[in-house]
């Protein structure tokens, strides 16, 4: 049974070295892809807001974890909270790298939600006082528009 220990062994080497690879460190702010490439680039202008603040936390709303998704692939090593009302789109989000995601009931306020989230994660030590959290509202409800901001942990 010497197999399986070497197998975890070698498997923590490959993930530590992968992790402190500079290889996955480029600036991927500027991607583009040609399916909604203006949604693309208010990400991009998010994944931006995010480095240039130096925020220490980005909130994600998705219907369909399209957001997170592609969020994700800035690989910003900053704690991603990802909000969906989609149980489906929730257990996806499983896998996607640094999310953190959060089920929405339908009829729950998305706001109070978030602000709920965010003291959660004050709590628990992730956020203090002071911290700067990017606000990211992907197309969650039919007519509204993607909206960017920036609040304060108080």
């Amino acid at each position: 049974m010497v197999y399986p220990a070497k197998t975890v062994e070698m498997m923590s080497r490959i993930i530590v070295n992968t992790e402190e690879s500079p290889y996955d460190d480029v600036d991927v702010c500027n991607f583009n892809q040609d399916p909604m490439t203006d949604y693309i680039s208010i990400l991009n202008g998010a994944c931006s807001l995010v480095k240039n603040s130096k925020a220490n936390a980005i909130i994600l709303f998705t219907k369909s974890g399209f957001t997170a998704r592609m969020m994700s692939n800035h690989r910003l090593e900053k704690l991603m909270i990802v909000v969906t009302d989609s149980e489906q789109t929730y257990n996806q989000l499983s896998v996607v790298w640094g999310a953190r995601a959060y089920l929405l009931k339908e009829d729950e306020d998305r706001q109070k939600f978030a602000d709920a989230i965010l003291e959660k994660c004050k709590n628990e030590g992730k956020l203090r006082k002071g911290d700067k959290v990017v606000v990211v509202r992907g197309r969650a409800k039919e007519g509204e528009l993607p909206v960017i901001g920036m609040t304060e942990i108080e």
